[in-house]
């Protein structure tokens, strides 16, 4: 799978090409520089990657220092929707306080820790949201973002969306069921 991404820093609209690289942060450090070391030999200048909590710093660090070395840009996802390899589950309990417990703290502390690093395109908060009302994500991305921007103005959030048809909410590109 791959996907482009075009936004706007200093007035410039450079393209993106990236790739999911789901198990970056799981594999061991040989293997990881040698998935980025690959990508970009096929053309990728972006990787989206899965980095939930637990995730060590020195991982990401790692990651950072391999991407800088390739000149790549990184999109870590925060959370899993499906709940793989976390340490937490995401339910509308999550969603009203329960993201504040582990996923909160741990955002905050990489978000601040790497807000100077030229290499995260976008940090992403969740693979895949879903939620039972509208109103537990919204509320959820608000208090995260908001949270995110008062320590790290440096680089774009995004939710982590997918498309859907046929959801509840008359087959708009949403996940919201």
């Amino acid at each position: 799978m791959y996907f482009k991404i075009y936004y706007k820093m200093n007035k410039k609209i450079p393209p993106f090409f990236g790739c999911n690289m789901y198990e970056l942060a799981s594999v061991d450090d040989t293997t990881s520089e040698l998935m980025l070391r690959d990508a970009k030999a096929y053309g990728f200048d972006t990787i989206r990657f899965w980095c939930f909590y637990p995730t060590p710093e020195e991982k990401l660090q790692f990651l950072i220092s391999c991407a800088k070395k390739y000149s790549l840009k990184l999109i870590p996802v925060l959370a899993d929707r499906w709940n793989y390899n976390q340490k937490f589950e995401i339910n509308s309990a999550w969603y009203n306080d329960g993201y504040k417990n582990e996923y909160l703290p741990y955002v905050l502390n990489l978000t601040e820790r790497f807000k100077n690093c030229e290499e995260i395109l976008i940090w992403e908060l969740i693979n895949e949201p879903e939620a039972k009302k509208f109103e537990y994500l919204y509320n959820f991305v608000s208090d995260v973002t908001k949270k995110i921007k008062e320590v790290n103005l440096n680089h774009l959030i995004s939710i982590g969306t997918i498309g859907g048809i046929g959801d509840k909410l008359g087959s708009h590109f949403s996940r919201f069921n």
